[in-house]
């Protein structure tokens, strides 16, 4: 009797120092509210005397459209010996992650553009549908957009249409975004080439082609890649366009950079010595190029401008562009150059189109070019 209440005993004692492990409870989470890294669930209760340590592993299963949660996670804790690497106690915890509705999705707001080009009217950027992260690790939501845009106002306006789909009902869910140009800027050219009064090339910066049709924004398509010269990228818009015929397109050409190139004291003797009737202009270039503030006439007043540009007084002309254009013929008809750069949408397509190009202050046509 005495060797079996020592054996009961001994027993009961070995029961009360065993190694255990508790886990911490399930838990029923929303896929939104999920934490990836499944550190905030609570830690695992441990007893019991030896060298231990607490090891986990996981198993996330994807149900996709199966099963009452989108995402079951089991988090295995185990008990493990530190000298013999045995596992002396395990237990298992479950986090059911729920499937989100497609009404708890939050669309992106109306967006304001203050300027944008007709090659910037599908914008990537203006905002996300929400929560941004849960579509990282999505299998049944997906989102897409597409865009309309509407050019009949002042600006434009792109209507991004936004769809959600579960993948697993088929079920979308829209909302329109507005996406709101406030200036659209003509973007142009690029480079082309005119000439000078000596018939010599000169490299334009940009060509920008407008139109006196109320609210009417240019489309130039590939116009601005496609087109080497002037004729045939003026062309290519005007054929792009459908205006009215009685409108006109109207010429922009832009070279507004070193206003000291070609001009020197040379061109103030000379201006002075035309004013002075010593020696008059005898070419519409020069006349053009001597008048530097640009009142259509030569006057004392330009040789003062022109000396404060070349004493360094002045970077830029205050009332004219470094260069200004001319148009001197068009489909033959030879025009005493004038700055009037408009064209009837009836006489396209040009056959003949002559652009003059005046380095203002540079009378004697000493220009780099």
């Amino acid at each position: 009797m005495k060797n079996l209440f020592i054996a009961a005993l001994l027993s009961f004692s070995i029961g009360i120092n065993a190694q255990s492990i508790q886990c911490p409870a399930d838990q029923t989470v929303h896929a939104f509210d999920l934490d990836q890294d499944y550190n905030s669930y609570g830690t695992p209760i441990v007893s019991g005397p030896g060298n231990y340590q607490v090891t986990d592993s996981r198993t996330i299963v994807d149900n996709a459209c199966q099963g009452s949660f989108g995402i079951q996670t089991t988090i295995t804790y185990n008990l493990v010996d530190v000298v013999t690497t045995a596992v002396l106690a395990s237990c298992q915890q479950v986090i059911n992650v729920q499937r989100a509705d497609l009404s708890e999705f939050t669309f992106p707001e109306d967006y304001i553009i203050a300027e944008a080009s007709l090659d910037d009217l599908t914008p990537q950027v203006t905002g996300y549908v929400e929560p941004l992260d849960y579509f990282n690790n999505s299998s049944v939501h997906i989102y897409t957009y597409a865009d309309q845009v509407i050019n009949s106002g002042p600006g434009v306006k792109i209507l991004r249409t936004w769809t959600i789909l579960d993948w697993c009902n088929g079920e979308t869910r829209e909302d329109i975004q507005i996406i709101n140009v406030a200036t659209l800027v003509t973007v142009g050219s690029g480079p082309l080439s005119v000439i000078n009064c000596s018939d010599e090339p000169v490299e334009v910066d940009n060509v920008i082609v407008r139109t006196d049709v109320p609210s009417y924004t240019i489309d130039y398509g590939t116009c601005s890649t496609s087109s080497s010269d002037l004729l045939s990228f003026v062309n290519c818009v005007a054929a792009l366009n459908d205006i009215p015929a009685n409108n006109n397109f109207i010429l922009e050409l832009e070279k507004d950079i070193d206003y000291l190139n070609g001009v020197s004291t040379l061109d103030l003797v000379l201006t002075q010595r035309h004013i002075l009737g010593q020696s008059i202009f005898d070419e519409s270039c020069k006349t053009l190029a001597a008048d530097v503030n640009n009142d259509g006439r030569i006057s004392a007043v330009d040789l003062l401008e022109t000396r404060k540009l070349i004493l360094g007084i002045y970077s830029s002309l205050p009332q004219s562009p470094s260069w200004r254009f001319y148009k001197q013929s068009v489909q033959g008809a030879v025009l005493d150059l004038t700055g009037d750069l408009k064209f009837s949408k009836s006489l396209f397509p040009l056959t003949e189109l002559k652009i003059i190009a005046v380095k203002v202050g540079d009378v004697n046509n000493s220009a780099q070019r």
